[in-house]
């Protein structure tokens, strides 16, 4: 696993562009990659900046990611040795965005009530061999996503931080390799831990 910072090129168009549609970042974040998301685990998150061009993403990756016009990959390391020092017991700082949803004759909604929110986070952390110790919902998150010819639409989702403590080594680095929850396509799911 690789973990990358990269900076988009403000004055290429699709880079602007991608700021303000998911669409394009997942597009511009797939073409550092030969290959699609699923297959080498890509997971990013963009890292805003008072002076937007100091803006960063992190992205996390089975292989070394490659520059292009609109993004510049500052920095890679191999984190497969920060892996291997994972074991149960551990008690890790998070960061993470998520959408808490639940599903309603076919369709997700997002979960309105806080409580609810943080209970639907601490049930999706048992499934992914981990428990959360403590837990704040940061802020909200808004991405607008649009098709080519559609109409445009919102991924709305939550950032959250605290402690977990791993229940499960093998399942819990899995999570940390390939994301959890939903929409990781679009910036949600990457665990941005302190090890």
């Amino acid at each position: 696993m690789y973990l990358s910072i990269v900076q988009p090129d403000f004055s290429q168009v699709n880079a602007a562009r991608a700021m303000t549609n998911e669409q394009d970042m997942h597009r511009n974040i797939q073409a550092l990659f030969d290959s699609d998301r699923q297959s080498i685990n890509v997971l990013y998150r963009f890292i805003p900046s008072k002076d937007i061009r100091r803006a960063v993403i992190c992205v996390q990756s089975d292989v070394t990611p490659t520059s292009t016009s609109d993004l510049k990959v500052i920095s890679c390391v191999d984190a497969r040795e920060r892996i291997s020092f994972i074991k149960k017991g551990m008690l890790l700082r998070y960061d993470v965005l998520l959408r808490p949803v639940k599903r309603h004759d076919g369709r997700s909604t997002l979960i309105r009530d806080k409580k609810s929110r943080t209970e639907w986070v601490e049930a999706l952390a048992q499934r992914y061999g981990f428990e959360i110790v403590a837990i704040t919902e940061v802020s909200r998150t808004s991405k607008t996503m649009f098709h080519s010819g559609e109409r445009s639409g919102r991924i709305d989702g939550y950032r959250y931080v605290g402690t977990l403590s791993v229940q499960d080594a093998d399942l819990f680095k899995k999570a940390y390799e390939t994301g959890i929850g939903r929409d990781k396509a679009y910036g949600y799911g990457m665990l941005m831990l302190e090890i």
